[in-house]
């Protein structure tokens, strides 16, 4: 069974998407992990010996969710693919850490500024919202396999959180991930990106073995843009009008690193 990640919009097609990914295969059991995106909090985790399409579609419409995702794994298989990362992380002035739900005050001080959230699609997440992801956050550290890391980056001088590392294992027969970063605005402009981004690349090709990680963000963020072409990432291309949210239509651009064009970018940058 090749693991998969698959976004969808809730809706009569939920059960061909099921019916292709799961039942074409003889593995059992199955993990499934549904995610409401939009309102940054999880809709369920599901294990099972089979798969009941319909409760699975009847939920998400009762949830009234407007964007998810959800895992397919064969559980046996995975454990003994995907290594857990060793953490903290330490750089040269942070510590990337898991989050705890002391984190949640600082995370919302930040989250809620509009500058900070001016390029997501999505509207601002609420004090309850943040409170909610960050505690499934904290309870998903002990997922097994786990497929998603979001740390926090805190300043190894003071303990303050000057932002997020993100690192998602996309699908792990194929060695695919995606990166994802974010700063403090004050913190802005002082190499913070470059260093959580370093970091979580080094993660993704040294303890997982990763062939191809990417990025995302909006082609208007020029400084997120700015820190993945520091990383040694290429761009791959723009997929236009791909998200609607706040009224309008969100094009995203992506880049990527394969292992070898990173091992070659980290050795001449030790040279």
């Amino acid at each position: 069974l090749r693991p998969k990640v698959v976004t969808f919009m809730p809706g009569n097609e939920i059960d061909q998407i099921l019916e292709y990914e799961v039942y074409k295969s003889e593995a059992r059991p199955f993990d499934f992990r549904i995610v409401d995106k939009s309102a940054h909090k999880p809709a369920s985790v599901h294990n099972y010996a089979d798969v009941n399409l319909r409760a699975i579609r009847d939920e998400l419409k009762a949830k009234g969710l407007t964007e998810c995702y959800f895992s397919v794994m064969s559980q046996a298989a995975s454990e003994t693919l995907i290594p857990h990362l060793s953490l903290p992380i330490t750089t040269r002035r942070l510590l990337i850490r898991e989050y705890t739900t002391e984190d949640i005050a600082a995370v919302y001080s930040y989250v809620k500024d509009p500058v900070y959230w001016q390029y997501q699609r999505s509207e601002a997440p609420t004090e309850e919202q943040i409170k909610t992801l960050i505690e499934w956050v904290v309870r998903e550290q002990s997922a097994s396999p786990r497929l998603l890391y979001f740390l926090a980056a805190a300043r190894r001088d003071t303990g303050e959180v000057v932002g997020e590392a993100v690192l998602k294992i996309l699908n792990p027969m194929d060695r695919q991930g995606e990166l994802g970063f974010g700063v403090v605005p004050k913190f802005w402009k002082q190499g913070y990106g470059t260093e959580i981004g370093h970091a979580i690349l080094d993660a993704a090709f040294g303890q997982f073995k990763l062939h191809r990680v990417s990025g995302q963000c909006s082609p208007d963020n020029k400084s997120s843009i700015r820190v993945m072409q520091k990383l040694g990432m290429g761009r791959e291309g723009l997929l236009r009008d791909v998200h609607f949210g706040r009224g309008k239509w969100w094009s995203s651009v992506v880049y990527s690193l394969l292992e070898a064009e990173h091992a070659k970018f980290r050795s001449i940058k030790k040279d």
